[in-house]
């Protein structure tokens, strides 16, 4: 989801991280929404996968790590670059999405968990190299932990680093959100303790449909609450699938390893937060495949068009 955002607003920001992704628009729904729709609509004549969340759905018993890995080894030697890259184009052609230049002299941090059986580090070489059609090479950081698995690496909270479970936040020795912090503005104060405050905020202010949830959060650091403030920035966070308060509660917001830095370098962090589909999306991801509308890639996009009415209202007041 933070590869469709940053794509889509590159003019609203000075940089992105993206930890186990894939490229712009990759996973569209001509490869997975549209097979499913059809495949419970009978259609079709289920593939293996699609048959796999079928039984799954009906079953109730959602097992999503099963399904990602095999999605991830149908797809893994499908990813098809240049349709990324057509379609950044094609969007920006018709105004659906900012010029790429604006990402010309951004920073980009990228992450790949080597031992990663849910998103296959090979998407992420390719984001690498989809990043380099509009990016300067110096202003990439692209970190490969070979030792861990699919989550969020952190350097003091989670379960082993080649854990794969809930919450999937695990404790590598290494701090992603503080690499991709620095990495992306530059020297920063050491981390302190978070005595800001956790905000909810009524996502249903922004957002009409049925996959985000009516709560969102902000971490607003001490120094950005009081009346006369020093000049306070915004970094946008994305909690993965099953991240979300309906699978681990608070755990992602507030152990995800940001807010100890937003707190010394008054940062403020929106963490909005997705609401579990009963049919389609039990799993409470992001819509970065189109689950939701086919336009889940660019300005025309409900979550997306959510999120960045989220950064004008915390922006422009």
């Amino acid at each position: 989801m933070a590869v469709q955002v940053h794509v889509t607003y590159a003019s609203l920001f000075n940089g992105a991280a993206i930890f186990s992704g894939a490229p712009y628009y990759h996973f569209s729904k001509d490869k997975l929404f549209g097979a499913v729709i059809k495949c419970l609509n009978k259609e079709i004549r289920p593939s293996d996968l699609m048959n796999d969340m079928y039984n799954m759905a009906i079953a109730k018993d959602f097992e999503i790590d099963k399904l990602i890995t095999n999605l991830t080894d149908s797809l893994n030697e499908q990813i098809d670059l240049p349709a990324s890259l057509n379609e950044t184009q094609k969007m920006a052609s018709v105004g659906k999405i900012d010029n790429p230049s604006h990402m010309a002299s951004q920073k980009v941090f990228m992450y790949a968990a080597g031992r990663d059986t849910i998103v296959a580090p090979g998407f992420m070489d390719m984001v690498y190299k989809y990043y380099l059609n509009f990016v300067s090479d110096n202003n990439i950081k692209y970190i490969k932990l070979h030792n861990a698995q699919h989550g969020m690496p952190t350097d003091n909270f989670g379960k082993d680093c080649d854990s794969q479970e809930l919450p999937f936040i695990n404790n590598c020795k290494y701090s992603g959100a503080a690499d991709a912090l620095r990495h992306i503005y530059g020297k920063l104060n050491p981390p302190t303790t978070a005595t800001g405050s956790f905000v909810p905020f009524n996502q249903t202010e922004f957002y009409s449909g049925n996959y985000l949830c009516d709560t969102g959060y902000i971490y607003l650091p001490t120094a950005c609450a009081k009346t006369t403030h020093p000049p306070c920035r915004l970094h946008l966070v994305f909690h993965g699938c099953m991240q979300n308060p309906e699978w681990v509660g608070d755990i992602f917001y507030k152990r995800a390893g940001y807010n100890e830095w937003a707190e010394s370098n008054n940062i403020i962090v929106l963490y909005p937060q997705t609401k579990n589909g009963n049919l389609i999306n039990p799993a409470g991801c992001w819509d970065f495949f189109g689950y939701e509308s086919p336009d889940f890639y660019n300005n025309q996009g409900p979550q997306i068009k959510a999120i960045k009415a989220m950064i004008d209202r915390i922006t422009k007041g």
